[in-house]
């Protein structure tokens, strides 16, 4: 392992999944019929780490940083956390309510979610983050990777990610396209290696803009993975980019792929690989791989998944005499 732990702080929570009559976009005013589904959606830090925590949990340390309600759903959000193999030392119970989240989906797969803003997420500070990472460098030393995700309040991310920083330790984040003016005008992208968003988000902080580029401006070796649903993804990287396409694959719920892809990206890094390369396998095809293993699943958190479930999907898309650097043409599109 290049890495001897991984922790993060971002949205723990859960909620339902409806499945809307109709493919046509849901208007503002619009009331649409929808079918309640018995499936599990559940927020970003849960979904991105519980990849990390399944698949590395008996190697190295995965820590959640955050809040759930002293509720009944906070309550079992922590007992499947363990479970997953989460280290949960660092989530504190308090008196608001754990977070809750509505999910959407349309005919085809496609979606969105509403997620409660006045929750037990919205309560993390600057100083509890800060006061686990220092715990967590006393015991583990400063060798680890820190993901700032969404749905915790930005000033605590940004403050989790200073510290980090300072300590040289790999820094990660995602943001909120409603947050992306305050993330640049608070310099955010100057204490992240890495940032993984959507196109919309992106969009927001200007990543690729021939006549800005905002985030090179503030850290000139930033990495950024723009996430395109079934257009694939690209990586942005030294005045470059790189597309990679989607793997073929009917999804059944693109709810949790982009948290998917950003979670394999995060164990390949972890293992020592790359984030892109010609020559080796990445962590970002290890990401793509588990995208299209999240879109298969109706949960935004796929129920059954280890080494052996994973070596075997990708036997779906790589011949048997193969591996999947060999098929790195698929991946990259070409």
């Amino acid at each position: 392992m290049k890495y001897d732990w991984i922790a993060g702080t971002g949205g723990i929570g859960k909620g339902e999944i409806f499945r809307l009559v109709g493919n046509k976009t849901l208007e503002r005013e619009e009331s649409r019929s929808a079918v309640l589904t018995p499936y599990r959606d559940y927020c970003k830090l849960h979904i991105i780490l519980s990849y990390a925590a399944r698949l590395l949990g008996t190697e190295i340390p995965v820590f959640a940083l955050g809040r759930v309600g002293a509720d009944e759903r906070g309550k079992q959000l922590l007992h499947q956390m363990r479970r997953q193999g989460f280290r949960t030392e660092f989530v504190k119970e308090t008196d608001a309510p754990t977070k809750y989240s509505v999910c959407f989906l349309y005919e085809n797969g496609e979606g969105g979610n509403i997620t409660s803003c006045n929750d037990a997420c919205s309560l993390v500070t600057e100083t509890e983050l800060v006061n686990a990472l220092n715990s967590i460098i006393r015991e583990y030393g400063r060798n680890g990777i820190i993901l700032g995700a969404p749905e915790v309040p930005l000033n605590a991310r940004l403050a989790l990610l200073r510290a980090a920083k300072r300590e040289k330790i790999y820094t990660v984040c995602s943001v909120l396209a409603d947050e992306a003016e305050k993330f640049l005008a608070e310099q955010g992208a100057a204490v992240c290696d890495l940032i993984a968003v959507n196109a919309a988000e992106a969009a927001a902080l200007s990543v690729g803009a021939p006549a800005s580029d905002v985030l090179r401006a503030q850290n000139k070796e930033i990495r950024v993975i723009i996430t395109k649903g079934r257009d694939g993804c690209d990586l942005f990287f030294d005045n470059t980019s790189v597309h990679f396409d989607a793997l073929p694959i009917q999804p059944v719920s693109t709810a949790g792929a982009g948290d998917a892809l950003l979670g394999g990206v995060l164990i390949g890094l972890a293992e020592g690989s790359p984030l892109y390369s010609d020559h080796s396998e990445s962590a970002l095809e290890l990401g793509i791989l588990l995208a299209s293993y999240a879109v298969a699943s109706q949960d935004t958190i796929p129920e059954a998944l280890n080494k052996r479930i994973i070596q075997k999907w990708r036997k779906n898309f790589v011949d048997n005499s193969e591996d999947i650097v060999s098929s790195r043409e698929k991946f990259a599109g070409k």
